[in-house]
């Protein structure tokens, strides 16, 4: 699976310090913004009925096109509507040993939260779209039909996030906390709804572990772009890199999509750790430098 850690987790405090230092509004808009309407009363649980109620037109035309440009009341509909969702995800959170799981689109952030969880994973074909109007076939993982544990996170099979706003569920051990893909751009309406919901997630939680995934391609290609891309990833959430520093006991890193070998030799786990050495990581802040 490659979720293999190259650190370990002490007993987390939350680090919630660096959230934001106000609750996010009650969500409400012209658009017809399906959260206000949600939380309150009905006879459902409120996530379940979240989960059933359809976004309005105008975030799902935001979240087809990024660049889609938005009047100012819009952009304000678009950021309630979505830290509205958020906030209904977060309770989920409330006083919970929370598991949050962050990396980009595609690094298995999902697969690796049912693997935790106790799923069992196969190998299996499916059809994706190949971008041209067509569909191919494609190798994934995916939870088997006789996993003694459910599915935990819907996963995805292309490199589209399936995520826009975090994915709060109960498990096993934990409660996870499954973030969209760090660095992707969703426009800036979007991006700022998540990094409201992810702190305000944060901040319910009694403890917090932080899983960031990599993709192994990542650490190779582009001189390490991957390792830079850690850096701005780590730094988004706490802050600083004096945020990471402080809480890099909480700190799990995780390399995924790992081959077993490479031109016939197999990979050792050192290999891969000597891509976070001083030397491989110049240039980024010290407490993301650390391997």
């Amino acid at each position: 699976m490659g979720c293999g850690a190259s650190s370990s987790a002490a007993p987390a405090s939350n680090p919630a310090s660096h959230g934001v230092d106000s609750k996010p509004a009650a969500a409400g808009g012209k658009h017809g913004n399906p959260a206000g309407g949600v939380v309150a009363g009905g006879g459902k649980p409120v996530l379940e009925r979240l989960k059933t109620t359809k976004l309005s037109d105008l975030v799902n035309s935001k979240l087809a096109d990024p660049n889609l440009a938005l009047t100012p009341d819009e952009q304000l509909d678009v950021l309630r509507e979505c830290i509205g969702r958020g906030t209904t995800h977060a309770k989920t959170a409330e006083g919970k040993d929370l598991l949050v799981v962050i990396g980009n689109t595609g690094a298995g952030k999902s697969t690796c939260v049912n693997f935790v969880d106790g799923c069992k994973l196969i190998f299996e074909k499916v059809l994706v779209d190949d971008g041209v109007g067509g569909s191919r076939q494609k190798k994934v993982v995916s939870v088997a039909p006789d996993s003694p544990r459910p599915m935990l996170m819907r996963v995805g099979h292309t490199n589209k996030s399936q995520t826009f706003v975090p994915d709060v569920r109960i498990g096993h051990e934990f409660v996870y906390c499954d973030c969209p893909g760090f660095l992707d751009n969703r426009g800036p309406e979007i991006n700022i709804a998540n990094a409201v919901n992810i702190k305000e997630t944060v901040s319910r939680a009694k403890s917090t572990k932080v899983l960031v995934l990599l993709n192994y391609n990542s650490l190779l290609a582009n001189r390490g772009a991957g390792l830079k891309e850690l850096a701005e990833i780590l730094i988004s959430l706490f802050g600083s890199a004096e945020g990471v520093q402080k809480h890099q006991g909480n700190i799990v890193l995780g390399i995924s999509r790992v081959p077993l070998s490479v031109n016939d030799e197999l990979i050792e786990l050192e290999e891969i750790r000597d891509h976070f050495a001083p030397s491989a990581s110049a240039g980024l802040p010290p407490a993301c430098a650390a391997g």
